[in-house]
């Protein structure tokens, strides 16, 4: 025992608290009475690129298009966001949005059916493509086509309902690298 430190506790060099921990409350992590410096908090997640079902069908169904993975993120009027697997965009504006499904039904599959249903219902203006790969490999599309008339807030057909990539979180949608418009 050192300088009064009861049995079984460490001071910690930083902060001068005295602990049973193996980490500090300040952050330094404490082993055989020697402080250390923590380890660094982990590097912030890349965004990750599309699964192999997501490539597959951007390989046999969006090939030609200028489709982007993931890249718009809808606020919807019930607080939650929606963000399609993929979005056509034709002269820089987005015109179909797709969501693509496997064969095999995760518990999510019901709560991303109901988020692109909110999202289709609240942004008429788009194509809306639900696609699942079936087991023989062929694809089952469902589409939503545009409403006519509804695809500007004003009627005009103009888009800004969805703003631009240039307006980025204000508008109706935040653009994930899309470029501006």
């Amino acid at each position: 025992m050192k300088r009064g430190i009861p049995e079984g506790y460490v001071e910690c060099s930083r902060c001068k608290m005295m602990t049973k921990a193996s980490v500090c409350r300040c952050g330094m992590r404490l082993k055989d009475e020697v402080a250390c410096e923590a380890p660094a908090e982990k590097p912030t997640r890349r965004p990750a690129g599309p699964n192999k079902t997501e490539a597959k069908y951007a390989a046999e169904c969006l090939r030609g298009l200028d489709a982007r993975y993931e890249a718009i993120s809808f606020r919807l009027a019930n607080g939650h966001r929606y963000t399609p697997d993929w979005v056509v965009f034709e002269d820089g504006r987005p015109t179909q949005c797709h969501e693509v499904k496997g064969s095999h039904r995760f518990g999510s599959h019901q709560r991303a059916r109901l988020a692109f249903d909110q999202a289709r219902i609240e942004i008429p203006g788009l194509l809306w493509v639900w696609a699942v790969l079936q087991k023989d490999g062929s694809w089952k599309h469902t589409a939503t086509h545009p409403t006519p008339g509804k695809v500007g807030t004003d009627g005009t057909g103009t888009g800004k309902e969805l703003g631009s990539a240039a307006e980025g979180r204000k508008g109706r949608f935040r653009a994930n690298g899309a470029p501006p418009g």
